[in-house]
């Protein structure tokens, strides 16, 4: 992952790295209906140390559980892909996982740049996106329903003024606009900014919509030793989900 950067005063393609002011009141998105049909993402990388050690905190099973809960989850029509080169075609298949290729070379957060990437999600399809780290727990309907250029999670940490806004869950219909967070992008900006979250305020800027705040909550700061809440559940940062005990986030991710 990258280093904890606060601050860069560089461009690249024409995208100001610096720091937006942080959007108040917060632009929360409104219920405008639902897409007939949809594709569900999520990103899976194995990265290997020197040793040959798996350095990545997820498996293969992270990826499986949550098409389970998505299936569960959501009424509408829709298929679920991974974008991954380290996920076998065939078994994620007999999971009802259709995988897509990593085409960068970013791993980490940084690989989600490639959704954005148009030889990979085509212009004007409608996209749920989903971090392998969260819990689905009830209906999606009213997230995917959210309307905006791009709705995202209002952040939660003490880094916001940073990072306005969180990419664990996000919805859009590609375009020429969202396409910019991938065509704009430089590997040198992974030596400027913190995570893709960061990367993506700068291009998409007061276009971004947050899901409304009961939606999509934080384990670490609304669910750790009071119970869940929301329809869906971030662990960014740690604890990861399996190295959770209560028993309802064994439950959900079932």
């Amino acid at each position: 992952m990258s280093r904890m950067i606060t601050q860069s005063t560089k461009s690249f393609n024409g995208v100001s790295l610096n720091t937006p002011p942080c959007p108040n009141p917060v632009p929360y998105a409104c219920y405008g209906g639902l897409p007939s049909a949809m594709a569900v993402l999520c990103v899976y990388y194995d990265a290997k140390g020197e040793a040959g050690e798996h350095l990545c905190p997820y498996t293969p099973e992270d990826v499986y559980a949550l098409q389970r809960a998505v299936a569960r989850n959501l009424p509408i029509s829709h298929q679920f892909f991974c974008l991954s080169n380290d996920l076998d075609p065939a078994e994620a298949a007999a999971h009802g996982v259709a995988t897509l290729p990593l085409l960068g070379s970013e791993t980490g957060w940084w690989a989600k740049v490639n959704l954005f990437n148009t030889n990979i999600v085509p212009l004007d399809l409608e996209v749920l996106y989903l971090d392998l780290d969260v819990v689905v727990r009830n209906d999606l309907v009213p997230i995917v329903g959210c309307q905006g250029d791009l709705v995202m999670i209002e952040n939660f940490g003490p880094n916001k003024p940073h990072a306005a806004h969180n990419s664990s869950v996000m919805r859009w219909r590609q375009t020429v606009d969202t396409a910019k967070i991938y065509d704009c992008f430089d590997s040198a900006v992974m030596d400027e900014l913190h995570g893709d979250q960061c990367w993506i305020w700068r291009v998409m800027g007061d276009a971004i919509r947050d899901f409304p705040d009961d939606r999509v909550r934080s384990y670490k700061y609304h669910c750790r030793g009071k119970g869940p809440s929301g329809d869906v559940v971030v662990f960014h940062g740690q604890p990861k989900p399996h190295q959770v005990n209560e028993p309802w986030v064994r439950h959900y991710r079932r």
